[in-house]
């Protein structure tokens, strides 16, 4: 398991580089559009399913537009 803060450039890196990815399983207390385009990216890059993706969220875990954001999420993971 890899364990990484989403505030460093040393992240962003590396999610970047990073293949062959079985599952991902992400707890977080906020998400935005941005951090949902990088879930989006890995799972493609990945061909990950639904099943092998995993996010565990706050009940206030976005401030702006929290409907599309579920809705993008729940296409491509457990949410």
């Amino acid at each position: 398991m890899i364990h990484l803060e989403w505030d460093t450039r040393n992240a962003l890196s590396f999610l970047e580089e990073i293949s062959d990815i079985s599952s991902i399983n992400i707890a977080s207390a906020f998400l935005e559009l941005t951090g949902v385009g990088w879930i989006e990216k890995l799972v493609d890059k990945n061909n990950l399913t639904i099943d092998k993706v995993r996010l565990y969220l706050s009940d206030e875990f976005s401030r702006n537009k929290p409907s599309e954001l579920l809705k993008r999420l729940s296409s491509i993971a457990q949410v």
